[in-house]
This record gives structure tokens, sequence and C-alpha cells, in this order.
């Protein structure tokens, strides 16, 4: 398994809906509502994605990782975080994701420095990201990624009948 990356085009919306949707549900489970995740839908989740690429927020990119021109692997970048506390020079990274069955393969990592040498060109000093509160998985990849936690906290919107929350991670991007 050789990994590529490269940034996301209009025709990958289809596999970075079935990344996310499967690394959800895997991910996810025992955190979510499991009828939640297993009604989530690729189809619909691929139109979303496509909309979304057609029409990119400035300073946002998609990033995907292929193995044998399937992606396997999705991020996704703004060279401007979306927290009013951050900050000038402090980016984030949005979104990471790979397929369940390239878990502990390096694919994470390999996607990670892209996406990361991509923030650093784009002048960010200071990388953000929110993760699940409690998600092991994550917090320990995150954590050997250099990034620690920096106090930020909310709520995470999508269950609000559930005490579910995020919590913030930061690194200098000289950690990279």
């Amino acid at each position: 398994m050789e990994p590529t990356t490269r940034p996301a085009r209009i025709e990958d919306a289809a596999g970075i809906a079935t990344v996310r949707v499967k690394s959800w549900q895997a991910g996810y489970s025992g955190h979510f509502p499991e009828a939640y995740l297993q009604g989530m839908d690729i189809q619909t989740n691929a139109n979303k994605t496509k909309a979304r690429l057609l029409k990119p927020k400035a300073g946002v990119t998609d990033w995907v990782a292929e193995v044998e021109h399937t992606v396997v692997g999705w991020a996704c970048t703004g060279s401007q975080t979306r927290d009013h506390d951050a900050g000038p020079h402090i980016a984030e990274l949005a979104a990471i994701y790979v397929l369940p069955k390239y878990w502990g393969t390096g694919l994470g990592y390999v996607l990670m420095d892209v996406a990361c040498a991509d923030l650093e060109s784009r002048g960010a000093r200071e990388i953000m990201l929110w993760v699940l509160e409690g998600n092991e998985r994550a917090e320990r990849f995150y954590g050997r990624q250099g990034f620690s936690l920096d106090g930020g906290r909310k709520p995470v919107g999508l269950f609000p009948e559930l005490d579910l929350w995020e919590v913030r991670y930061r690194r200098s991007v000289s950690t990279i």
C-alpha cells in the first residue's frame, strides 16, 4: 500500500462521503446514538460534499489520500480558525478521517503531514482542532502528532439532548 495525497476534486465527493460515513460509524460508536450512525447515508453525504466542493470557502482546502486510485482518507484545512478567540496566524484542521480498515497503517500520519504542511505554507504559526471528548483513539492520535489540550471546550451541537463535549487541541507548526 503506497498512499498518494492531493487536493480534492469534485469527482472525489463520493469517496470523501464514504470515508466520512464509515469513519463516523466506527469511530463514534458508543459515543453517538447508534440509530443516527447507522442512518447515515453515503449518497446524501456525497451530495452535500459535492455542493461544498463546487463552492469552496476562501482559505479552505480539502485533501484526499488514495490507495490504488480509491479515496481512503480525507482532511479539510482552513487557513483561519472558526474560533473567535484563537487569534491571528492560527489555522484549523477541521476534519481528518481514514477508512477504518486503514487505521493503524500510518495513513493518518501521511494525511496529517500534508494537511499541516499546507497550513504552514499559508502562514500558520499554530494549528488547532476540535475532538470529541472521550474519543480516546483520536486523542492518542493527536497527542502523538504533537497536539495538546489548550482549555477550549464546547458542547457538541449535533445532539443537544446528550452531554457531549468537544475539546480543543493545538500545536505549533514548529513541531511538524
